[in-house]
């Protein structure tokens, strides 16, 4: 039995400058000279701040040295999204059995050495890369009477305090073979996976409040596939080895439902 527990606290701070000059009477200096540039653009400063809060924890358990079994979950705290949904739990289970450690498996001694069959299911989440979008988004503008303004991005910046963790569930299945005295290894997996919530940039209707686009959880998506891996040893000598190695995978991909 073995059973691992733990936190992560992780805060990104990104800053990032700019400035852009044309119309140079050389470039000897590259962006070194760009005072000899006969025009400017305003410089450009940027600042964004996010938090992520874990807790996490596994448990492993083994019986007989054939019965294999792990149970792990997981809590993440995002400042990406809205007060309300910033949590999110992701629990995963799966199992393993030592088949070929069987005594009634003992017929198949010389040929099948080794066998295991596995089987698992997870969800896991995703957050986006933008630390506002959820919040809603501001620009700075023109100065009125000699203040600095903010307004807010029409384009992309309507608040949605709903906006939150992009979800994955995954089931796959699988089967670990050796046989001839571990001269040929088989290895052959199926797996779907349900992903919901995935980020998209809906178009509003009607222009009645000026905002023109919203970030949301707007479609998902499907895949499944079926992956064969082969290994044969086909040499084997005290001092050589020739192996041949074979795989194929084979994917299916499926638009489920879009709010677009």
């Amino acid at each position: 039995l073995n059973v691992m527990v733990g936190s992560s606290l992780l805060y990104e701070e990104n800053k990032t400058s700019s400035m852009t000059a044309r119309d140079f009477i050389s470039d000897v200096y590259g962006y070194n000279n760009l005072d000899s540039g006969a025009q400017w653009d305003k410089p450009n400063t940027g600042r964004s701040k996010s938090t992520l809060l874990s807790g996490f924890g596994r448990i492993n358990y083994v019986l007989m040295d054939k019965y294999l079994f792990t149970v792990t979950g997981r809590a993440d705290g995002s400042s990406k999204f809205g007060k309300n949904v910033r949590w999110g739990s992701f629990p995963s289970f799966a199992a393993g059995w030592t088949i070929s450690d069987e005594k009634f498996m003992d017929w198949s001694c010389g040929v099948l050495d080794y066998c295991k069959l596995r089987a698992s299911w997870g969800k896991s989440g995703r957050q986006f890369d933008q630390p506002y979008i959820a919040l809603g988004l501001l620009e700075a503008n023109d100065p009125f009477l000699g203040y600095p303004t903010v307004t807010p991005d029409f384009g992309l910046g309507l608040i949605n305090q709903g906006l939150t963790w992009e979800k994955t569930d995954q089931y796959d299945f699988g089967i670990d073979m050796d046989l001839f005295n571990h001269r040929l290894a088989v290895t052959l997996d199926y797996y779907y996976r349900y992903t919901d919530k995935l980020l998209y940039l809906i178009v509003l209707p009607g222009n009645y409040s000026g905002y023109i686009q919203q970030w949301q959880n707007a479609y998902c998506i499907s895949n499944q596939g079926v992956e064969l891996d082969i290994k044969w040893n086909v040499l084997r000598r005290e001092n050589f080895n020739w192996n041949l190695e074979f795989n194929i995978a084979r994917n299916w991909n499926r638009l489920e439902k879009s709010q677009d």
